[in-house]
């Protein structure tokens, strides 16, 4: 086995242990905002702000990338937010429970950690495997964040739930495992995951790695090496269009899952916790099967007739949701976005990788990741409007989605012959 090999493996099963119990917290919050505090508006708030900071921190990170050991980054953001979730975990077995501050420093914090950790990993692929093996990894990535995802969908199902039976609904079957518990909280699961970041930073710890990008020379500010992305996107725009054009399907899924999905479930499908955690299941299982042949798609039509197939596709699916009303077409359209948006970022992050060089690939992502949320914050606070989240006209902010993702397909098509 290669040492790049080995590295891959060391990563892909530390993050794999992390993410797990990553994805349950992050099913859990929107879910207690929901149907526990019922108060899913204070969520888009909390996500408005904490998305506003991550403007300031995604023009930095990008920089960081660029500039330090990518080992480092991963060990310094697996100690700061396991740190940071076994505190909060602490405080409420002290109190009996969370203050809502509290449950949303670890939202935030999640979400911190997710700005920098897949550019981070992205930039390690790229630093250190052959160029020719590009797509290969990156589905590689893909299906294992996903397999991931699918873990942490099944287990949310059950944790959220309980199972003072010995019976367990997952995706609309029962099933009996024996085994009776009360559904677990938030304490036990921000402590689980708290627990996860740490096995995870020694496992990142033993693998063996060497910096081996040369840093610019010259003015180091965040400003000036954010511009020299901008520049260097300035100069290809085509490129730039493609890139943000492309972003649109993940903007939605992002938005969605945390705004959105969890009112859609609970009052247009009358579904509960097992239901939004089976959606993960879904997802992950769609995104999965985008990992195993994307590459295939890409090496048929090309990777930007492939991102218009797939954006187009997902512009269905927000239409067939405005008219749905049963659980079990909701999973199979969701499986469905799992792989669109899978899809989309396997076949855009491997164009991406072949057209911006290494050297200032952290800088250019930083430039993609600050207009990515800069369109978040937009659509977060007009879909925190009462005409938006109340109930069933969540589905008034689909159609807008809907329309979105229409004018992406328009874009790449008109510049298509550029890229």
């Amino acid at each position: 086995m290669t040492p790049q090999r080995r590295s891959f493996i060391l990563l892909f099963l530390a993050n794999s242990i992390s993410g797990v119990a990553q994805g349950i917290s992050m099913i859990a919050i929107p879910w207690y905002f929901l149907t526990i505090l019922n108060q899913p508006q204070l969520l888009g708030v909390v996500y408005f702000l904490v998305t506003f900071i991550q403007i300031f921190w995604g023009l930095y990170s990008g920089s960081l990338i660029d500039r330090y050991s990518r080992k480092k980054i991963f060990l310094y953001i697996n100690a700061i937010a396991g740190a940071v979730l076994l505190l909060v975990s602490g405080i409420g077995f002290y109190l009996g429970t969370i203050p809502v501050g509290l449950i949303a420093l670890v939202f935030a914090t999640t979400f911190f950690v997710y700005n920098i950790h897949y550019p981070n990993l992205y930039a390690f692929a790229q630093e250190i495997i052959p160029k020719e093996h590009y797509n290969t990894i990156n589905s590689q990535i893909e299906i294992v964040g996903q397999v991931t995802n699918a873990i942490a969908g099944l287990f949310a199902s059950m944790l959220l739930t309980g199972s003072e039976t010995g019976v367990v609904k997952i995706l609309q079957f029962s099933i009996n495992t024996n085994i009776q518990f009360k559904p677990w909280t938030l304490e036990e699961i921000f402590f689980a995951d708290g627990m996860t970041y740490m096995i995870s930073l020694v496992i990142i710890s033993t693998i063996r790695y060497r910096f081996s990008i040369t840093p610019d020379k010259g003015d180091q500010s965040v400003i000036s090496r954010l511009k020299a992305g901008f520049d260097f996107l300035m100069q290809r725009k085509p490129l730039l269009l493609f890139g943000t054009a492309s972003l649109t399907v993940f903007l939605t899924v992002i938005v969605s899952n945390y705004i959105l999905t969890p009112t859609y479930i609970f009052y247009h499908l009358k579904g509960d916790a097992a239901v939004f955690g089976g959606m993960e299941v879904c997802f992950a299982t769609g995104a999965i099967a985008a990992g195993l042949s994307s590459r295939y798609l890409s090496r048929l039509i090309g990777p930007i007739y492939g991102v218009l197939l797939l954006i187009g596709l997902c512009f269905l699916i927000y239409i067939g949701l405005l008219f749905n009303q049963s659980i079990t077409l909701f999973f199979v359209l969701m499986m469905l976005y799992g792989l669109c948006n899978a899809g989309v970022r396997i076949m855009r992050v491997t164009y991406i990788f072949h057209q911006v060089p290494n050297y200032i690939f952290g800088r250019t992502g930083g430039v993609f990741l600050m207009i990515h949320i800069l369109l978040r914050l937009l659509f977060i606070a007009l879909f925190t409007l009462s005409f938006f989240s109340y109930k069933q006209q969540v589905l008034n902010a689909f159609a807008v989605f809907s329309g979105l993702l229409f004018l992406s397909v328009g874009a790449i098509l008109i510049y298509r012959k550029k890229l």
